[in-house]
């Protein structure tokens, strides 16, 4: 989900569910949403998770 806080603070509107009028923004947001796990997570690789150790962690997304 994805909000203008600034002119939607009750959060009625979500902005991702129109990709095509929102791009530049949706693009923008996830950008920094990946910049943030890089620098805070490192690679992304499960290892932080709880029971990890557990049978492995998967990231292999399953394409149909």
């Amino acid at each position: 989900m994805l909000f203008d806080l600034k002119n939607d603070p009750e959060e009625m509107h979500n902005l991702a569910v129109a990709p095509e009028r929102y791009a530049d923004v949706i693009t923008a947001m996830n950008d920094k949403l990946n910049a943030l796990i890089k620098d805070e997570i490192g690679t992304d690789d499960g290892s932080y998770l709880p029971l990890s150790g557990l049978g492995g962690w998967n990231l292999q997304v399953a394409v149909e």
